[in-house]
Parts: C-alpha cells; structure tokens; sequence
C-alpha cells in the first residue's frame, strides 16, 4: 500500500461474465502488448500450474506472475495476480491486477490498482495517477460492471426510450459506484458536444462510475422524471448512491458541475469531476473471492541481487526451481507500502421516478465542495500487493 507521501492511488473494483481462464489470458495479452510497445521485453506464456515467479523485462521493469486455488471457496475458486513495476519519475509506477473466481465457467471478480512509490520519504506527491491506459483497452473487452452500474470507457448518448433503464439504475439500493448524467446545450449538436467537451472532461473517470450523455429528445423528460434532480444547459450530474427523486432535499447531495466552471478551466473541472468517484472506488470492500486471495510471496531467488548483469535478449524468470536469477530491486523487500529504491537494474418515460425508486431514511449525506457553489437550479440548465 501507499505510504502517506504516495499519490491517491486508482482503483477498480469490477466483474465480467467471462470465465476465469478468458479474462486471465486477455489480461496477459494486453499486458505483453503494452510491454511491446513501450520497448520491454515480451514476457513468454505462463503456464497454468507454475509457482510465483518475477520476470525480469528491462531497467527496474518487472513483471510478478501468480495464480493458484483459493482455499475454503469451493474446488473450482481460482485466482490469477499480476504485478508490473516501471520505473517513473522520482520513483515506481505499480500497476497490480487480481482477479478471482468461485466457479470454473462462472463470472469474474477484478480488481486493477495503480499508485506510485515514490523514492523516499522526502519526494512530495505532484498530482493523482492517471487512469491507466490498460484500463481503456481492458473495459470494452469485459462487458465490465460493478452491481448495476456499467463501467464503459465514454459516456453513452441516452434516447427517451432508454430513460426507465437510466431511471432504474439511480434508484437501485444495490448501487454502490456513481452514475454521472450530462446534458448538451439546445443549440449544439450532441455529436460535437460529446467530442469536444464531454469525452476530455470524463477522462479520469473510466472505471470509476457509469457515464451518461443525454440527448436532446432525452433531456425534458429525463427532468420531467426527476424534478429536483435536474440537470441543464451542459452542466454534469454526479448521482451518488441512494437517490431519493421524491425528496427535494435530497437533491443537494448530488453534486452538478456547472458549464461555467467548464468552460472556464477544463482540467481542473476534469478534476472536480473525478474526485468524488475516485474515492468511493477507492472506499469500496472487496469482494468475497477477491478478499480470499492470499498475499504475493515470491521465491527467495527472485529477491536476490544479481551477481553480474544478465543478457538483454530474453526475459529473465525466476521461479521456485529457478536458479542464477538476475538482479532484484530493493523495493521487493521492503514493508508494504515502504517507498522502493532504485533497482540495480533491470436504458420514455415521463411517469414520476419516485413510484419505482427504493428510497431509504436519511444518511450520511454529505455536501459535496461545489454542490454549494453550482446548485441545480443556478445553471442554464489489493489485495497481496505487498
């Protein structure tokens, strides 16, 4: 885990309907092409019943490899880890991948976290670490949802004939990520809209939430539906979980991001956009086949420091028989979440939501920073990572 100078990390908390075997395979397939194409070493196939292993795919480039049974979950419960470590500026770049699964063909659970370690103690953090780009190509590929919400990459464009479905997923009480809602201006057309103001605005938020354009015919009565929890004039919704359509209170706790604000600084807007959902995501329990995988423990060889530099042709492997592995970076040693050292090397409808919304009493609710400043109305509208 991150120290208290690491950057906030990102992550995904996910299933797929693809079966274990699928999703792992895909997973590595995409990770090779990455290393590919970033100048590493491809890393050779893994086969299924091999031990722990750390490839050794560049300069302080490494790759953990583990998969194995998780015991107590049933004969067909399985779990696959990789962890791939860069080097960065002013320190590591770690990206760790889990997934799980109690069933042989059943679904999937993921998990992906990506954070920096930094070099020490007295590097400050200089900003949030970016959706990876893994997580971009991963998503399409899954069918990926977290309980109702859908986790697409862009924003889909809602006609009236989706908005029960749309409707529907706000109020389910089993929710647990955000759904955030954008409008389009009257007299620009959705298409350029989507393009040039919604697609960079919801660039951090892959993963984290599901995301919703509605268009022109969609927008009056998305708003006759709920109408406390209106959104207008190019302004974006955040609904946070436990939507109450029939309580005008309620409507403050789900924040709207102004087109004012986003017109006046882009960025930072994709910034105040990503915030909230970044860290419910990050807030979010495992799941149970997920909370069941047992911490990466790598062989004593793989931690070894080389006793001379290896051939760069190929990608070193060190696993349980290995023997004479190349060098091992320090960062492997230390406590989890202890800053690593440089390595040696390397959805019409116009019917009031209320009647079909789950509704709960009161709690916790909470003001989001903005929500004062841009109220609805004032608008024109992993485990084992050790």
């Amino acid at each position: 885990m991150p120290t208290d100078h690491a950057q906030p990390p990102y992550r995904l908390t996910a299933a797929t309907p693809r079966p274990h075997h699928e999703t792992a395979a895909l997973v590595d397939q995409l990770l090779a092409e990455q290393l590919k194409s970033e100048g590493h070493e491809e890393p050779a196939p893994r086969e299924r019943q091999a031990p722990p292993e750390r490839l050794r795919l560049g300069d302080r480039v490494l790759l953990d490899r583990d998969d194995g049974p998780l015991t107590g979950r049933g004969p067909g419960a399985r779990y696959s880890r990789r962890r791939l470590r860069t080097p960065a500026v002013h320190g590591t770049d770690q990206l760790t991948l889990t997934l799980a699964t109690d069933t042989v063909d059943g679904p999937t659970r993921l998990r992906i976290e990506a954070e920096h370690l930094p070099a020490g103690p007295a590097v400050a953090p200089h900003g949030r670490v970016p959706v990876p780009d893994l997580v971009r190509r991963l998503l399409p590929l899954l069918d990926a949802a977290e309980g109702p919400v859908p986790l697409a990459v862009a924003p889909r464009l809602l006609t009236p004939a989706d908005l029960d479905g749309l409707i529907d997923e706000l109020c389910d009480p089993e929710r647990r990520l955000p759904t955030v809602v954008a409008s389009v201006p009257p007299a620009v057309p959705v298409d350029r809209w989507q393009q040039q103001v919604l697609d960079p605005l919801v660039r951090q938020l892959p993963g984290l939430a599901s995301l919703y354009v509605l268009g022109h015919g969609a927008l009056p009565r998305f708003n006759l539906a709920l109408e406390y929890h209106k959104v207008y004039g190019g302004a974006v919704r955040t609904f946070l979980p436990e939507v109450d359509p029939a309580s005008r209170a309620d409507a403050a706790r789900h924040p709207v991001l102004p087109r004012g604000r986003i017109d006046e600084n882009p960025r930072r807007a994709a910034a105040l956009l990503a915030r909230e959902p970044r860290r419910i995501a990050a807030e979010l329990p495992l799941p149970a086949p997920l909370s069941a995988v047992p911490e990466l423990r790598l062989p004593p060889e793989a931690r070894k420091a080389p006793a001379a530099p290896g051939p760069s042709s190929n990608a070193r492997r060190c696993g349980w028989s290995a023997a004479g592995c190349g060098s091992s970076s320090r960062a492997d040693r230390a406590a989890p979440g202890a800053a690593p050292a440089p390595s040696a090397s390397a959805n019409s409808s116009t019917a009031s939501a209320s009647s079909r919304c789950w509704s709960s009493p009161a709690t916790a609710r909470r003001r989001s920073p903005w929500t004062a400043r841009a109220r609805p109305t004032a608008g024109p509208g992993s485990p084992g990572t050790a």
